[in-house]
């Protein structure tokens, strides 16, 4: 007999934003609207998700700073994300969550740039949502920056605290992460031999806060996922530290075309051949149920369909 649904996805085809948009509430909430009334059959479960930046604001400016150090920012950003959530949340929204959820996770951008990596300061959090009152009852977001030559956060992103990756309510412990926060339980990166980097550091705190938290779900925040390897392994080695997880899922929101260009022919031609049904069943696990809504074409949907056309 099928365990009864805990979690359910709004998994979006495509993104959920436009470029040159400075907010998408009013598309987070046309989104979001879908996916409630589609779940109806599901019944009530304890978590519905989204993906990371399914809310997308103008980052606030003032003396705020990015960086390894900067999670005594992290409060400040709190009311201009709450005020878009509480203009997503309107009645008829609140009204159709209670029926279907006990929390919402919605995942909160706050950003100064079209671009889809950020390469100035901002911010990528994430709100539970209670249901029953319609009030956020507990804020976390990335901690852990994506670092490398193309797009390195280290010095921009405004981190949320470790510990507020952990959701407890009544009995439920839960863990709640950002889009590339999964890695800090991967495989990823060599011990350096120069001492413990930050990086390191982060690493190790994180996974002795989850061993002590012994989640029973574990819900990340991702932004655009264009493959169902992207976070395998990481959840591999998650599983692995964490035996007390029944349930995880990763928020989806899906865009592979524009990966099918610049690399060899092969593998562009397996890029094109990912699916969004191969991403969701890559990315769960348990009782996850998912509700899929359209959003926004990729840039470059149209020149990928006719490349598709040729060569996949």
């Amino acid at each position: 007999m099928a365990s009864r649904p805990q979690v359910v996805r709004v998994v979006v085809d495509g993104w959920t934003w436009c470029k040159g948009q400075e907010t998408n509430v009013a598309d987070a909430r046309r989104m979001l609207l879908k996916a409630l009334s589609s779940g109806e059959r599901l019944g009530r479960v304890m978590f519905a998700v989204t993906p990371g930046g399914f809310v997308r604001v103008r980052f606030p400016f003032g003396e705020i700073r990015g960086g390894w150090d900067s999670e005594r920012y992290f409060e400040r950003l709190r009311e201009p994300a709450g005020a878009a959530i509480a203009s997503l949340l309107t009645d008829r929204v609140k009204e159709m969550l209670r029926d279907r959820a006990q929390y919402l996770t919605v995942g909160v951008d706050l950003n100064n740039t079209d671009e889809k990596a950020s390469p100035e300061t901002h911010a990528e959090l994430v709100a539970v949502v209670e249901a029953k009152s319609g009030e956020i009852i507990h804020w976390t977001g990335k901690s852990y920056p994506t670092t490398g030559t193309k797009n390195d956060q280290s010095g921009t992103l405004v981190q949320a605290p470790l510990k507020s990756h952990c959701f407890r309510r009544g009995n439920e412990r839960v863990l709640i992460l950002g889009c590339h926060d999964l890695h800090m339980f991967g495989g990823r990166g060599k011990p350096s031999t120069n001492g413990q980097t930050k990086k390191e550091e982060r690493r190790e705190e994180m996974r002795a806060l989850a061993t002590q938290l012994g989640p029973r779900i574990v819900l990340q925040h991702p932004h655009t996922t264009y493959s169902p390897r992207i976070w395998g392994p990481a959840w591999g080695h998650l599983r692995q530290l964490l035996p007390t997880v029944s349930a995880y899922a990763s928020g989806i929101s899906f865009c592979n075309k524009p990966f099918c260009f610049g690399k060899s022919l092969d593998q562009q031609r397996w890029n094109c051949r990912q699916t969004l049904d191969l991403v969701q069943t890559s990315t769960k696990r348990g009782p996850v149920v998912d509700v899929v809504v359209q959003g926004f074409p990729c840039e470059i949907e149209k020149k990928w369909k006719e490349w598709a056309t040729h060569h996949c």
